[in-house]
């Protein structure tokens, strides 16, 4: 049950995510102890789960992603259904994460959509095709910088470079 509690650093959110398996269960756990709505989205198989280690030394991060279940087209539709039914009350809508298996390249871009066509602001972190693929209507686009040079296709040395136009 939502207690209605406002996130820490001072807003409300909703969480609309594919969940299966005791990860899942510890997410949806961990989001009623921290007092944030959700509405998981039941799939087959195990939530996917991720792992980063730092190297105190070299301060390097090493990421692991484990491959998780691929997600019914099905699936996908009704984690887009439930965004478009709890967006009324949203400023933002927020994406973030690499697309599990399955999931449409353009998935993002169909959830940029659904924003522009609510009137709310898209907000996306993602990398990869998913980033490619993201289509128009961000309000605000989160890449790393490996990410930032994946997608425009040059190396960006300086702050400059960031404005500097691809060479055709």
């Amino acid at each position: 049950m939502w207690r209605g509690r406002r996130m820490r650093w001072g807003g409300d959110a909703v969480a609309i995510f594919p969940v299966g398996g005791p990860a899942g269960e510890m997410i949806h756990h961990l989001l009623e102890q921290e007092g944030v709505r959700h509405h998981p989205i039941a799939i087959d198989g195990f939530t996917r789960e991720s792992l980063a280690v730092e190297d105190r030394q070299s301060g390097e991060q090493f990421r692991f992603i484990l491959p998780g279940p691929e997600i019914a087209e099905a699936d996908q539709e009704r984690c887009l259904d439930q965004l478009s039914a709890v967006a009324a009350e949203a400023d933002f809508i927020v994406a973030s994460g690499s697309l599990p298996l399955g999931v449409r390249e353009d998935f993002y871009a169909r959830a940029a959509q659904l924003a522009q066509m609510l009137g709310k602001r898209f907000v996306l972190d993602t990398s990869g095709v998913a980033l490619k693929r993201a289509g128009y209507g961000i309000h605000l686009l989160k890449p790393s910088l490996r990410e930032l040079q994946d997608l425009v296709g040059r190396e960006i040395a300086t702050p400059f470079d960031q404005k500097k136009p691809r060479a055709m």
